[in-house]
């Protein structure tokens, strides 16, 4: 041991209002060697904090080396020490966190795995969902093990429920979208009409909620579409109707119910019929907003964006000058884009909407266009960018504009009368 080291790290520490997170840090690893009872928690705190620096940002193993020597801090305590047991589940988040950005997803499901035990322990004493259960079922959801992703989110809502909670809305359309994917339609279809049925009864007349209504009532109607159900499609349109032209007589922003997140989580969703990922690519856990993805998820997502804005350049003059041939798949690329902007906007989208507005407005143009030459996927294109961008609207409070998009999105027939 190096006393004069140790001595100077002492001393350092008396001005530890004065040091940054750098300077701490080797304080607290030379002090560890002395005391790991009381400086291992603080290094571990301090090494986690420092994976957010920027200028580690580009640099995950770097990161993960950092988590592992927070870990191995937390885990050279005593077993009987209660902070031990305190900061092990943050330790753990933040390494299998760095595991995933760093391209290691099998020991990131691993150290998911463990967090799951960990908080099954926990939940036989206090009731509930056990802790770290919804980071497994993300985890499997992105490794597209679709049938124990649902199990595991059903789990959720189930033990939400038993304990008289509400839960939270996402994790049913998780669930659902894990029920879709696994081939069970019709699971996913009741799981749905079960959500719209509670929202319903909880609305009441604030903006925010009944927001949240509406877009479960579009979610439900593209499933019963892509599965047959037209008939009952129609119904919850109709209720869609219903419900914003009695939001467009109100001014201002739905804030204080997250319902912009929950807004960009179906977005997403309804964007993965177009999605193509490589074999053995994870893939988003739909339905979940964009901060429970894991690391490199997010960032392929967002490097797409970058892509497919480049194709969409490409492909413009070529639609204009031969709209036979390109004008739908400059479409099909439109959209996509449009959702990846709109997922990353998320409850930031009423800050960015003069970014946005023009991507939603030329996805419209496009579609209005693909319909006016009578190609066959123009009705339902043109319907999918009004609706899009009437939602968009709704999540910006501008309820006008919305109820104008929204019903040009509907067929002729179901549209109201003129005046």
């Amino acid at each position: 041991m190096d006393h004069d080291a140790v001595l100077s790290a002492k001393v350092l520490l008396f001005h530890a209002g004065r040091l940054d997170l750098a300077q701490r840090v080797r304080a607290y690893r030379t002090l560890l060697e002395v005391n790991p009872a009381a400086y291992g928690p603080k290094l571990a705190r301090a090494l986690v904090s420092t994976t957010y620096d920027a200028a580690l940002r580009e640099l995950p193993e770097a990161r993960l080396a950092l988590t592992e020597e927070a870990l191995a801090a937390i885990l050279g305590l005593s077993e009987a020490d209660q902070l031990r047991d305190h900061l092990l589940p943050d330790v753990l988040g933040a390494h299998q966190r760095e595991l995933c950005a760093a391209g290691r997803r099998p020991e990131a499901l691993a150290v998911r795995a463990r967090l799951l035990a960990m908080g099954r322990g926990a939940a036989r004493a206090h009731g509930g969902p056990p802790a770290g259960l919804d980071g497994w079922a993300d985890g499997l959801a992105e490794e597209r093990r679709h049938r124990e992703a649902a199990q595991a989110y059903a789990e959720i809502v189930r033990a939400d429920r038993e304990a008289g909670r509400s839960g939270d809305p996402v994790t049913v359309i998780a669930l659902a979208a894990q029920l879709e994917a696994a081939g069970r339609p019709e699971a996913a279809i009741d799981a749905i009409a079960d959500l719209v049925r509670r929202q319903r009864a909880g609305a009441g007349e604030e903006s925010g909620p009944m927001s949240c209504l509406l877009y479960t009532l579009l979610h439900f109607a593209r499933l019963l579409d892509t599965h047959g159900r037209t008939g009952r499609a129609t119904t919850a349109r109709a209720e869609a109707l219903a419900l914003l032209t009695g939001l467009s007589g109100r001014k201002g922003h739905p804030w204080g119910y997250h319902q912009a997140d929950y807004w960009a989580a179906l977005l997403a969703l309804s964007g993965r019929p177009d999605e193509h990922p490589a074999p053995g690519e994870p893939v988003p856990p739909y339905g979940r907003p964009l901060h429970a993805w894991s690391p490199d998820v997010r960032t392929r997502y967002r490097a797409d964006r970058a892509a497919l804005a480049a194709e969409v350049d490409t492909l413009l003059p070529l639609a204009e000058a031969d709209p036979d041939t390109h004008l739908a798949a400059l479409v099909t690329r439109q959209r996509r884009l449009v959702v990846r902007a709109g997922v990353e906007a998320g409850d930031r989208l009423g800050r960015m909407l003069e970014e946005l507005l023009p991507l939603f407005d030329r996805g419209v143009a496009l579609a209005r266009r693909l319909d006016g030459l009578g190609h066959p996927e123009g009705p339902a294109a043109l319907s999918r960018a009004l609706t899009d961008r009437a939602t968009m609207f709704v999540a910006v409070g501008q309820y006008g504009y919305a109820l104008a998009d929204f019903e040009q999105s509907l067929p002729a027939g179901a549209r109201p009368a003129a005046g």
